[in-house]
C-alpha cells in the first residue's frame, strides 16, 4: 500500500473501535498534531500529538507496504490502533494527500520550518563526543568521506538519518543472523540532563546508541548547521582527539613502574595445598594453608612460600578456573570465621571444627580426584574410612592392649594423639601423618559417635590385665559396637549368628508428603539400613550375639526402593510422585515383594480411607436425553455424582473426603470413563451434583451402570436398552426397487449403515473417500424411505460447485425422485410455493440456506444431509448456526475430509449430527482438541475415536475398490533461475526483517496474518516472479521445468490436469499454451455456474484438448475428469487434504489408467518447508482422528526460523 492510496476506511480499520476513531478524529480537529513528517519515498509518517493535558508529546511512527499499514505510538494505551494514530492519519489524508515533495516536514501552525529546525539543534563538538565516543568519531570521518551519511528528515525535536552501510544481526538468539540498512534515529530532550539526546541505532540492538553511526548523524547535522565543509571541521576534531589521547598515553606510562615491569613479566606462580603439623611436648596441631613457587629461569619451581588473598587475586587469571573454585572456598571459610581478617594475612587455616569445614574437606577430594597438581603433600582416597577397635593378647605379660586403628581400604594406621587430627563436625574427617612418604591421608570416617571417637584416640595402648578381660567385653562390648568394628582375641569372639535379612519401611510426616525409613529384620532384632555396623545384642540367657548383616542383600532391597518413585534424601526416603499414589501402587507393589510397611494409617497429611467406593445410579428418560441423579459413598462420607464426575475425567485417583482423608477412586472407573465421561452436561452450581446424557450417549450410561453398586432405571431406558441388547449385526436390507443401475458390495455396507442409523435415530458421517460414490449410497437411502411411503422431503444442503452432480446423480440412478432447486435469483422466496411442488428433495446451497433461513426453520424435514459437511467446520460461523437450527428428524454429513486442520471441526459436525455427544464446545476445545493437537495425547485420540466409530463411515479406495489404480505421486524438485533467486532472497531478507519487528513490536500472535502474507508472497516468487512484479522479463525455473514435461506428455498421447492456488500463474500457463498452440480447457472461481459442466464435458470428450488448467479451490470439489491420467500440482498448499481432492479429480472409480502425480518444489525454499508440513499433517487426514501439526494453528518462532532459513 502507498501513502496516495490512502482512504478514511483504511483509518476506520486501522483504530481499534469506533469510539477511538472519534477520539481522533476530535484530537485532529482541536489541532493536537504539533510536527508531522512525511516520507513519501520511504512510504513512511513519522508525527508528535499533544496528550490531553498539553503537557505531554506522545511519538507516532506509520509505515505502509505491501501488507497495509503498520504503526507504533508511545502512549500508555495497551491496544494497537489509538486515537494518536487516527489522528495523525486524518491529519495526513486531509492536509498532505495532494502530494508534497520527498521528506516533507510541517509543524502545526507555520509554513516552512527547515531552517529553523536545523537552526533549533545547538549541536557543538563536546555534544557529540559526550553522546558518542572519541574513537567512534574518528570512525564517523571515514563515513561522511565516503558520502554514506543522509540526513533523511528533520524537525526541532527528531532527526532520522540512514547509513549507506549493510549490518548482520538478529533479533532473537535463536534466529539465524540477517542483513540490513543502518538506520539511526535522534531526539531532542532536555539540554540540563547528562545526556539530552535520545540516540538509537539498529546496529545496537536496544538502549542507547553510541556507536559510529549516531556520530556520523550529529557531525552531518553539525556541518549543516553551521555550514562548514568536511575538511576544515575533519580537522578541528581529529587533532583535538589524537592529542588527548597522547597524553592519556604518557599519563598511563608515568605511572608504570619499569622495575615492577619487568619483574612481573618475569615471574610466573603455581599455587597449591599444603598441610603441616606442629608438634610440642603438650600436643600436636594441623593446619592446612595455599602456598606458591615461583618458576625460575630455569623452569624449575623455587622455594615455596605462603601467600595472602591480595597476591593470590592478583594472579587468578593464571590460575586455572576448577582450582580458582576451591581456593575460594578455602578462602571463604577463613573469612567466614574472621570477618574483620585482613587481605594482607597469610592463607592458613588451622581450625577445622564446624560442618562447614566437612563440607569444604568434601570438595578438596572432589578437586584432588581431577587435579592432583592442586595439592602439595596431601593425600584424598576416594572412599570413606571406618575405626577399628581392635585388643591385642600379650600372654607373655599377661597383658590385653587397646589398639585403635583408621581403615581405608587395605591400609590401617594407628591412632594417636601424635599422628592424628580430627576435622570437621558431621561427618567427621581425620588427617593422618604418614611419616614414611611425608604425606598427609585425608579422609571421611563412617562412624555413629564422631565425639566418643575423639575421647578414645586419647586411650589407645592402653592395657588392660588379661584375666580381666572377659569381665570387660561382657560389661562394654555393646558399647563399643555401636562406636565401630570390634577385633577380638581368638578365643574371647562372641557367637555370631546369619539370619535373613527382612526390610521394614516406617512411615512418617514430612511437610505435605512423608518421609521413608528402611530397616532390617535380622530374626528378631532390627537395624537401620544407615547403620554400618553388624548387630550386637545379649540374649535371653545374658550371652552376647553378634548377627553378621547381608550387606549385600540389604543394598539390593535398597536399590529396589529407588526405582520404585522413591528417592535418597540422606537421612531418608521420600516419594518422587504424589504421596497418595504412592501409598496405593507403590507400597502394593513393595508388600508384594516381602516389604513391611508401618505408619501409613498413622499419617496425618496423606491418610487414605480405608472403603472402596459405592456408587448409586438412578436414570430417568427425556425426549432426547437421560437424566443421572446418584452419589458416590466411602463407608459413611459421600460424594456428589458431579464431583466423582469430574476427578473421574482428569484421571483423578484420590478424592478429598470431608474427614480429611483421600477417597481412592478404582483403576477400572477411570480405564472405562476418563475423559469421555466429561461428555456429558452438567450444571458446577448444581448442588445436588446431578448430570445429563444424550441419546447418543447411552453407551456412557450403560458404562455408568455397570460399575454401580445399586441403579434404578425407568421403564422408557430398559425398553432403548433392550432393542440395543438385540442388536447384534447390521442387517441386509433390500435395495429399492426404482433404483437404476448396481451398487458396490462396499457400496451396499454403507446403505446398510445408514439403515442401523436411521433404526436407531442417530445421526453419522458417511465419509468414503472422494470417488467411491457418497452420492448415490445418500440417494438410495432417500429413494427407500420414498418407496415404503415417506412423503416428507429431505434438504440436502450442498457447495455451489456440485449443484449439477446431484442433479446429475437423480437422473442417473433415482429418477423417481422428485428434486427441487432452490439456488439462483429465480429461486421461489415463498415457502408455501416451494411445499407445493412436492418435491422429495430440496437441493439448496450453503449460501442460498443462510440468506433463506426463514423459509425453512420452522419445517420439519424427514433428512437433513450435509455433503461437504467441512462447511460447518466453524461452529461460531453464520452458517454452521443457521443449520444446527434446521429441525429433521434424521440427519446426515458427508465428507471426504471430516478433518481439515484440526478435531475441532470434529465437533462441530457432530453438533449437528448428534448433539451433545462429544460435550459442549469449550469443553471439548479444552480437554480433547488441546491435548490431541498440542500435547499429542494418544489416549485422548483413542477415546475420541471410540465414541464416533459407531458413528461414522470412512474408506479408502484401495480398501474397497481393488479394479482402481494406485495413485504414484512423486516431487519434482526444479533451481530457481539467477535473476528469480537474487529477487527470491531479497525479498525473504525484507519479509523476515519486518515480521521480526512486527513480532517485537505486536507480539506473536497479532503477527500472524502478516506472516502467512509473507509466505504467500515467497510462493509466488516460487511459481514466477512476474505473480509481483508485471515489469519482470527473467525466467523462472519452475514454468520452464514444468513446460518440458507437459510437452514431452502431451506428445506421448496423454491428458493432463494443471493445479495452481494462484490465478495469476494460470494465465502464465494459459499464454504459453496459446504461444505453442496447446489446446486446453480452463477453470477458475470466476468460472460462470452455468459454464462449469461445459467445460469439463468439453475435456473429457474432446481428444484434441490435452490440458485443463484449474485453480487449486475451484478444481476441489465436484468434477470428474477420468480421461486425465498425469496430474501437476504447479505450488504446495497448506493443507495436504485440499491437494489430494484435485488429485482425486481423475482418481476416481472407473479410472483404467495408471496415476501420475508430479508436485513442483523449488529448491532452497518456504516450498520445501511445506511440505514438510504437509506430511506431517497426512497423518491426520489419513486418520481422520490424529495429532494436527497444521502451520495455521501452530505456528511458531521455530517454524518461523526454519520457513526462512
Amino acid at each position: 500500500m502507498q501513502l496516495k492510496d490512502l482512504t478514511k476506511k483504511d483509518i476506520l480499520k486501522i483504530a481499534d473501535s469506533r469510539k477511538i476513531f472519534g477520539r481522533g478524529e476530535i484530537y485532529y480537529r482541536s489541532g493536537k498534531i504539533k510536527i508531522i513528517d512525511v516520507s513519501w519515498g520511504a512510504n513512511e509518517i513519522t508525527a508528535e500529538v499533544e496528550g490531553r493535558d498539553s503537557s505531554r508529546l506522545y511519538n507516532v511512527e506509520i509505515y505502509f507496504d505491501e501488507y497495509g499499514i503498520s504503526a507504533d505510538c508511545d502512549c500508555p494505551y495497551n491496544g494497537y490502533g489509538c486515537k494518536h494514530i487516527v489522528a495523525v492519519l486524518l491529519e495526513f489524508l486531509h492536509g498532505f494527500k495532494g502530494g508534497k515533495k520527498e521528506g516533507c516536514c510541517e509543524e502545526k501552525g507555520k509554513k516552512d520550518k527547515d531552517n529553523e529546525d536545523c537552526e533549533s539543534w545547538d549541536i557543538t563538538p563536546d555534544d557529540i563526543k559526550r553522546h558518542t565516543s572519541k574513537q567512534a568519531v574518528l570512525d564517523a570521518f571515514d563515513l561522511l568521506e565516503e558520502k554514506k551519511v543522509l540526513i533523511k528528515s528533520l524537525t526541532n525535536k527528531r532527526m532520522t538519518a540512514a547509513i549507506d552501510e549493510k549490518i548482520t544481526r538478529h533479533i532473537y538468539s535463536w534466529q539465524k543472523p540477517f542483513v540490513e540498512d543502518v538506520k539511526v534515529k535522534i531526539r531532542r530532550g532536555n539540554y540540563n540532563l547528562p545526556y539530552p539526546l535520545g540516540t538509537e541505532c539498529n546496529c545496537t540492538g536496544y538502549g542507547r546508541a553510541n556507536c559510529k553511526h549516531v556520530a556520523a548523524s550529529l557531525l552531518a547535522l553539525f556541518l549543516q548547521k553551521n555550514k562548514k565543509q568536511l575538511p576544515e571541521v575533519k580537522e578541528e576534531f581529529i587533532s583535538k582527539i589524537r592529542a588527548e589521547k597522547f597524553n592519556r598515553f604518557m599519563h598511563e606510562l608515568d605511572s608504570i613502574s619499569l622495575e615492577k615491569l619487568k619483574v612481573e613479566h618475569a615471574r610466573n606462580y603455581i599455587f597449591y595445598f599444603k598441610a603441616e603439623r606442629h608438634i610440642t611436648p603438650y600436643n600436636s596441631s594441623f593446619s592446612l594453608s595455599i602456598e606458591k613457587r615461583c618458576i625460575l629461569k630455569s623452569g624449575e619451581p623455587g622455594a615455596p612460600s605462603g601467600v595472602t588473598t591480595k597476591f593470590l587475586r592478583e594472579y587468578y587469571d593464571a590460575i586455572p578456573d576448577e582450582r580458582r573454585k576451591i581456593f575460594d572456598s578455602f578462602i571463604w571459610s577463613l573469612e567466614h570465621k574472621d570477618r574483620w581478617r585482613s587481605s594482607s594475612e597469610k592463607l592458613v587455616k588451622e581450625k577445622f571444627e564446624e560442618r562447614s569445614d566437612s563440607n569444604l574437606l568434601m570438595e578438596m577430594r572432589n578437586q584432588y580426584m581431577g587435579d592432583l597438581q592442586a595439592f602439595g603433600n596431601c593425600i584424598f582416597p576416594g572412599e570413606k574410612g571406618e575405626i577399628e577397635i581392635k585388643i591385642n593378647e600379650d600372654k607373655k605379660r599377661e597383658k590385653s592392649i587397646l589398639k585403635l586403628t583408621a581403615n581405608i581400604g587395605e591400609q590401617k594406621f594407628h591412632i594417636n594423639k601424635n599422628n592424628i587430627t580430627f576435622l570437621g563436625k558431621d561427618p567427621l574427617w581425620v588427617s593422618i601423618f604418614d611419616d614414611k612418604n611425608k604425606n598427609f591421608i585425608m579422609f571421611e570416617l563412617e562412624c555413629a559417635q564422631p565425639n566418643i571417637i575423639k575421647k578414645l584416640a586419647d586411650f589407645s595402648n592402653a592395657e588392660l590385665e588379661l584375666n580381666q578381660l572377659n569381665a570387660f567385653i561382657e560389661k562394654y562390648y555393646l558399647k563399643l559396637s555401636s562406636i565401630g568394628k570390634i577385633t577380638l582375641p581368638k578365643n574371647y569372639d562372641v557367637e555370631e549368628q546369619r539370619f535373613e535379612p527382612h526390610p521394614r519401611l516406617f512411615l512418617r510426616d514430612y511437610g505435605t508428603s512423608f518421609n521413608i525409613e528402611l530397616r532390617f529384620l535380622y530374626d528378631k532384632q532390627e537395624t537401620p539400613y544407615a547403620r554400618k555396623h553388624d548387630i550386637v545384642f545379649k540374649n535371653e540367657e545374658e550371652k552376647i550375639i553378634k548377627i553378621q548383616r547381608d550387606r549385600e542383600s540389604e543394598k539390593e532391597y535398597f536399590a529396589n526402593i529407588l526405582d520404585h518413585h522413591t528417592t535418597d534424601r540422606g537421612d531418608f526416603l521420600t516419594p518422587t510422585i504424589d504421596p497418595y499414589v504412592w501409598l496405593i501402587d507403590v507400597a502394593n507393589d513393595l508388600i508384594a515383594k516381602g516389604y513391611e510397611i508401618y505408619g501409613a494409617s498413622e499419617l496425618l497429611n496423606n491418610r487414605i480411607a480405608p472403603y472402596e467406593p459405592k456408587l448409586k445410579l438412578e436414570v430417568s428418560s427425556g425426549i432426547d436425553w437421560f437424566d443421572l441423579k446418584g452419589d458416590v459413598s466411602f463407608g459413611k462420607e459421600k460424594v456428589s455424582l458431579n464431583k466423582i464426575i469430574s476427578q473421574v475425567n482428569n484421571h483423578e485417583r484420590f478424592i478429598k473426603l470431608s474427614d480429611g482423608a483421600r477417597g481412592v477412586i478404582p483403576k477400572k472407573w477411570i480405564e472405562k470413563l476418563a475423559g469421555t465421561i466429561g461428555f456429558l452436561e452438567r450444571d458446577e452450581n448444581d448442588e445436588k451434583g446431578n448430570a445429563k446424557a444424550s441419546r447418543s450417549q447411552i453407551a456412557l450410561v450403560e458404562a455408568l451402570l455397570d460399575i454401580s453398586e445399586k441403579s434404578k432405571v425407568d421403564k422408557k431406558f430398559k425398553q432403548m436398552k433392550e432393542k440395543f441388547s438385540r442388536f447384534r449385526e447390521i442387517k441386509n436390507i433390500l435395495l429399492p426397487k426404482n433404483l437404476d443401475g448396481e451398487l458396490r458390495e462396499y457400496q451396499k455396507a454403507g446403505y446398510y449403515w445408514l439403515h442401523f442409523l436411521k433404526d436407531f435415530s442417530f445421526g453419522g458421517c458417511l465419509a468414503d473417500e472422494m470417488g467411491l460414490g457418497k452420492t448415490v449410497q445418500a440417494l438410495c437411502l432417500l429413494l427407500y424411505e420414498k418407496e415404503r411411503g415417506i412423503k416428507t422431503p429431505s434438504l440436502v444442503v450442498v457447495p455451489t460447485s456440485l449443484v449439477f452432480n446431484w442433479v446429475n446423480e437423480v437422473k442417473k440412478f433415482t429418477p423417481s425422485l422428485n428434486v427441487y432447486v432452490h439456488h439462483g435469483l429465480e429461486r421461489e422466496k415463498n415457502g408455501k410455493e416451494i411445499w407445493k411442488k412436492k418435491a422429495d428433495i430440496i437441493l439448496t446451497t450453503y449460501g442460498t440456506l443462510r440468506n433463506d433461513t426463514d423459509i425453512f426453520k420452522d419445517k420439519e424435514f424427514h433428512y437433513v444431509i450435509l455433503d461437504e459437511s467441512q462447511h460447518i467446520k466453524n461452529p461460531l460461523s453464520k452458517t454452521a448456526k443457521k443449520i444446527y437450527g434446521l429441525k429433521s428428524r434424521h440427519k446426515l454429513a458427508m465428507t471426504g475430509t471430516p478433518i481439515e486442520n484440526n478435531s475441532f471441526e470434529l465437533w462441530s459436525q457432530f453438533a449437528f449430527l448428534n448433539p451433545g455427544l462429544l460435550g459442549n464446545m469449550d469443553y471439548f476445545k479444552q480437554t480433547f482438541a488441546k491435548s490431541i493437537e498440542k500435547e499429542k495425547d494418544e489416549d485422548k485420540t483413542k477415546a475420541l475415536k471410540n465414541i464416533i466409530s459407531p458413528f461414522l463411515l470412512m474408506r479408502k479406495k484401495e480398501m474397497v475398490a481393488k479394479d482402481l489404480p494406485e495413485k504414484q505421486i512423486s516431487v519434482s524438485y526444479c533451481e530457481m533461475s539467477p535473476r528469480q533467486r537474487e529477487l527470491y532472497g531479497s525479498w525473504k531478507t525484507k519479509i523476515r526483517n519486518e515480521i521480526e519487528t512486527t513480532i517485537k513490536e505486536d507480539g506473536f500472535t497479532k503477527s500472524r496474518f502478516k506472516i502467512l502474507q509473507g509466505l504467500m508472497k515467497l510462493r509466488q516468487i516460487c511459481n514466477h516472479p512476474v505473480l509481483i512484479d508485471e515489469r519482470f522479463t527473467g525466467d523462472s525455473g519452475k514454468l520452464n521445468m514444468l513446460m518440458e514435461q507437459i510437452e514431452e506428455v502431451i506428445a506421448e498421447g496423454h491428458k493432463v490436469l494443471i493445479f495452481s492456488s494462484f490465478v495469476k500463474m494460470l494465465h502464465v500457463f494459459r499464454e504459453r499454451f496459446e504461444k505453442k498452440n496447446i489446446k486446453f480447457s480452463y477453470l477458475d472461481g470466476s468460472t460462470r455456474m452455468s459454464d462449469r459442466k461445459q467445460v469439463v464435458e468439453e475435456f473429457q470428450e474432446n481428444p484434441d484438448i490435452r490440458a485443463f488448467l484449474i485453480s487449486l479451490k475451484a478444481g476441489g470439489l465436484g468434477l470428474n475428469l477420468t480421461e486425465a491420467d498425469y496430474v501437476f500440482i504447479v505450488d504446495p498448499w497448506w493443507n495436504p487434504a485440499a491437494e489430494m481432492q484435485a488429485i482425486d479429480r481423475t482418481h476416481r472409480i472407473g479410472q483404467e489408467k495408471n496415476i501420475f502425480v508430479y508436485k513442483a518444489i523449488t529448491k532452497d525454499s518456504v516450498e520445501e518447508k511445506i511440505l514438510e508440513l504437509q506430511e506431517s499433517k497426512m497423518e491426520l487426514v489419513k486418520n481422520v482422528i490424529a495429532v494436527d501439526d497444521g502451520l495455521f494453528k501452530k505456528l511458531c518462532k521455530e517454524d518461523i526460523e526454519r520457513l526462512f532459513v
